[in-house]
């Protein structure tokens, strides 16, 4: 769940509620699901976001429980591997995917807020989710935007923050009026568009979550690598 507000417009019952819901739900989940697996292996498999590593304006309580998510299950791994139990813990960090999270979600924008585009479609986090049950990876991004976001804050947090707070405001802005008291699912369920898909413009599948859900795909492209690289160094030394 989101909550699409300026921190000075956010109560703190509203930001509690999202940190319980997002960050306590998955560690409660855990606490509830590694006994089981600690007895026959497999796969723990949360969805934070790619906000777990880099936040965005007008979501401080959300992006807070997305980074709790991340530190949550880096500390987890740690303490299975410590134990050398047969136990993934992987990371599925969509970017922006057209789901119905932001028509149920509580804003004092004015207006009913959308994801920062491009948008991609819920089957590219299902196939992240299902990638993730049957091969023990660390982190999977959902989305090339996602990427793109992730690197740039690794590269210089300065210029992400300038960026994000020059376009991503606006980009958060659709042109449908909602005031503050309009249904959202903040403290109690929804009761109307119960689908899988949002009403955002959506692009095609995204090609970095297909490369990271083929393993095929990427051990060729790590046999090329391999083959170039090879070439580059015979060249060299026969030079």
């Amino acid at each position: 769940m989101s909550l699409y507000a300026e921190l000075e417009a956010t109560r703190p019952e509203e930001f509690r509620q999202v940190v319980e819901v997002n960050l306590l739900g998955v560690a409660h989940g855990a606490m509830a699901a590694i006994p089981r697996l600690r007895e026959q292996g497999g796969a723990f498999i949360a969805v934070s976001s790619v906000e777990g590593l880099v936040s965005l304006p007008l979501q401080a309580a959300y992006a807070a429980s997305k980074h709790g998510v991340v530190g949550f299950l880096n500390a987890l791994r740690a303490e299975l591997k410590s134990h050398q139990l047969p136990v993934s813990v992987t990371n599925v960090m969509p970017s922006t995917i057209n789901t119905p999270l932001f028509d149920h979600a509580r804003t004092r924008l004015g207006v009913e807020p959308k994801g920062v585009p491009p948008a991609y479609p819920v089957e590219d986090a299902a196939a992240a989710i299902l990638y993730a049950a049957e091969h023990p990876v660390r982190d999977i991004t959902v989305g090339g935007a996602g990427r793109v976001l992730t690197m740039s804050q690794f590269i210089s947090p300065a210029f992400t923050e300038w960026a994000l707070a020059k376009w991503a405001i606006r980009g958060q802005r659709t042109e449908r009026v909602k005031g503050d008291d309009a249904p959202n699912n903040l403290f109690e369920a929804a009761q109307d568009h119960l689908t899988a898909s949002g009403r955002q413009e959506e692009r095609r599948r995204s090609a970095l979550t297909w490369a990271q859900t083929a393993p095929a795909l990427e051990q060729a492209i790590a046999a090329g690598l391999v083959v170039l690289l090879a070439g580059v160094l015979r060249r060299a030394f026969s030079a």
